[in-house]
C-alpha cells in the first residue's frame, strides 16, 4: 500500500512503510505530519492515526474508520518504490485572492470593538508589494465588513485606513536598495549574523569523510550538492535569515530524502534545497520580491517540460545562478560583469549538445557569479582568485562531463562558504 504525505498544502510520495518508519525515528517526520494512502486524501496527522505506538506495535494506520476508508479492509504494505523522474507539486488548493475574501464575507456583521481595528500591519505589508490596487482591495475587504445602515463608526474606520495606507505607501515609495545611488540601507528587519569559519570547516570536513565512501562518480555528484545545500544555508544565515526559516527548510528537505531511492533522486533533493536557500538568503539581502519570485517562477515553468531528473537539476542550477546574481546585486557588483556571465551562460546552453553539457554549463557561471559576489561583500581575493583556475586545473584529467560536474560542485561548496563567512 502506498502512503502520502501532506506539508503546507502539498503531498509527498508514495513512501513505503519502512521509509516512514525510518523518518519517524530520524525525526524527519513530525506528529503534526498529514499522511493518507491516496495523494488526495482524506488526511490525518501522524499523532492521531499513525506511529503513536507503531514502532512497537507495527499498527496500520488506518485501523479505525475514516472518511472514506472502510475500518474492516486489510490495508497492505508493500515495498513499492518511486519513480526516479516523478515528482508531485500539486497543492490541493489554489491561493484566494483579496477581491474574492470579500466577496465570501456575510452581507451584515455586528458592530463591535473588534471592527474598529484595522487589518493587522503584516496583511498590509505583505499586499504593498502588490501594488496599491491589491492594498486598496485589502483594505477594502475590511471597511466592507461593516453593516451600511451604520453610520457612527464607517469615518473612524477611513482615517485608520488611510494612516496605514499612508505609512505602507511611504515605506514603500522610499524604500532604497544597496546599490541605489542615493544611498544604502542594510537588511530590513533582522540584524546581519556572523557565520564562523569553523561553521564552514566543519561542512567540508563532513563532505569530504562522506566523499571517502562514493563508490562511483554518481555518488560523489550527489555527495558535494549536499554539501553545497548545507553551505547555501549558511549564507541565508550570514545575511539575516530567521533560523526558524531555514530549521523548516531543512525539514522539509529530509521528508523528500525519504522518498529520493536514487542518487540521481537525491541529486534532485540537494539541488533544490540549494535553490531555496539561496532564495531565503536573496531576500534577507535585501532583493526585490518580484525578481525572487521571478526567478522561481521561470523554475516552476521549466520544470513542466522536464521529462528527467537531469532536466530537473538544469532548471535548479539555473534558478542558483539567477538567485546568486541578486545577491551580488546587493551587494553593488558590477553589472557588466554580471551580464558578461549570463552571456558566456547562454551561448554555452545553446552549444550544448547534452543535459550533462548543460549543467556543466550552468555550474561554470554559478561559479563565476558566486566569485563576483564574494568579492563585493569583501571577501580577501585570495579565497576567490584560484577559485576558477583550481577547476581549469581539475578538468585536466577529467574524461567525463560527470568528472567535470563534481570539480564545479567542489569549488560552489568552498566559494558559499567564503560569501557566508563574508569579509
Amino acid at each position: 500500500m502506498e502512503y502520502f504525505i501532506l506539508r503546507n498544502g502539498k503531498p509527498k510520495g508514495p513512501f513505503t512503510r519502512s521509509q516512514i518508519e525510518a523518518g519517524i525515528k530520524q525525526g524527519k517526520l513530525r506528529d503534526t505530519d498529514f499522511i493518507s494512502t491516496a495523494s488526495n486524501g482524506p488526511w490525518k496527522t501522524i499523532k492521531q492515526s499513525f506511529f503513536v505506538d507503531s514502532v512497537e506495535s507495527k499498527r496500520s494506520p488506518f485501523d479505525s474508520s475514516v472518511g472514506n476508508f472502510d475500518a474492516q479492509q486489510s490495508l497492505q504494505w508493500d515495498n513499492h518504490k518511486t519513480d526516479a523522474d516523478s515528482v508531485i507539486e500539486n497543492p490541493p488548493s489554489l491561493p484566494v485572492s483579496a477581491s474574492e475574501k470579500c466577496s465570501r464575507l456575510p452581507p451584515t456583521i455586528d458592530l463591535g470593538i473588534d471592527s474598529l481595528i484595522p487589518p493587522p500591519l503584516e496583511r498590509i505589508a505583505e499586499t504593498v508589494a502588490s501594488g496599491p490596487n491589491e492594498l486598496h482591495k485589502t483594505l477594502s475587504c475590511s471597511t466592507r465588513s461593516v453593516h451600511k445602515s451604520d453610520r457612527t463608526v464607517p469615518w473612524m474606520l477611513g482615517i485608520i485606513a488611510s494612516g496605514a495606507v499612508l505609512l505602507a505607501l511611504l515605506s514603500n515609495l522610499f524604500s532604497v536598495p544597496r546599490n541605489s545611488p542615493f544611498g544604502s540601507v542594510a537588511s530590513p528587519f533582522v540584524p546581519i549574523q556572523r557565520v564562523k569559519q569553523s561553521e564552514v570547516d566543519s561542512v567540508l570536513i563532513q563532505t569530504e569523510t562522506d566523499d571517502i565512501s562514493s563508490k562511483n562518480v554518481n555518488q560523489q555528484i550527489a555527495c558535494y550538492s549536499r554539501g553545497a545545500m548545507k553551505m547555501a544555508s549558511l549564507v541565508a544565515l550570514s545575511y539575516g535569515a530567521d533560523s526558524s526559516a531555514i530549521e523548516k527548510t531543512l525539514h522539509e528537505i529530509k521528508i523528500d530524502e525519504i522518498g529520493a531511492t536514487t542518487v540521481f533522486q537525491q541529486k534532485v533533493v540537494y539541488f533544490q534545497g540549494m535553490m531555496k536557500f539561496l532564495a531565503i538568503a536573496s531576500r534577507s539581502a535585501g532583493s526585490p520580491e518580484f525578481k525572487i519570485e521571478s526567478a522561481l517562477s521561470q523554475v516552476r515553468v521549466a520544470e513542466i517540460g522536464s521529462k528527467t531528473v537531469h532536466q530537473q537539476c538544469v532548471s535548479y542550477s539555473k534558478g542558483c545562478l539567477k538567485l546568486v546574481e541578486l545577491i551580488a546585486i546587493q551587494e553593488s557588483a558590477s553589472q557588466d560583469q554580471i551580464q558578461l556571465i549570463q552571456s558566456s551562460v547562454s551561448k554555452s546552453d545553446i552549444t550544448a549538445d547534452t543535459v550533462y553539457q548543460q549543467q556543466v554549463a550552468q555550474l561554470t557561471g554559478l561559479c563565476k557569479m558566486l566569485v563576483i559576489a564574494a568579492k563585493s561583500r569583501g571577501v580577501e581575493s585570495s579565497k576567490t582568485s584560484g577559485a576558477l583556475l583550481e577547476i581549469e586545473r581539475a578538468d585536466i584529467s577529467a574524461k567525463t562531463v560527470f568528472q567535470q560536474e563534481v570539480n564545479r560542485l567542489i569549488v560552489i561548496m568552498k566559494l558559499l562558504g567564503s560569501l557566508a563567512v563574508g569579509r
